[in-house]
């Protein structure tokens, strides 16, 4: 059985890993292991307390598809990002 800290290092390398695959990107204000974390605590996404495989989980494609972010808004697409990011300089 691995331990916690082997836990969220192998559930942060599987986000990234579906990040680099899908060509995604990590919402800037999510932490990668943090969020690894809270998988860990909440048994499956943090967000979206129905969604109780792991991250990421079978319908965060389709959501992006849809919506250009998953539900949990850690992965979003480049559109999704360059919102994000032009919300950020009118603000701060």
């Amino acid at each position: 059985m691995l331990s916690k800290s082997e836990q969220i290092e192998k559930i942060a390398r599987t986000i990234l890993k579906f990040r680099a695959k899908h060509n995604l990107y990590i919402l800037p204000s999510h932490d990668v292991k943090k969020w690894a974390e809270l998988v860990i605590k909440e048994g499956g996404c943090p967000r979206v307390p129905s969604r109780k495989d792991s991250c990421p989980c079978k319908y965060a494609l389709d959501d992006i598809k849809e919506s250009h972010c998953c539900r949990c808004h850690l992965f979003v697409d480049e559109e999704y990002l360059k919102l994000y990011e032009e919300l950020e300089d009118e603000v701060g």
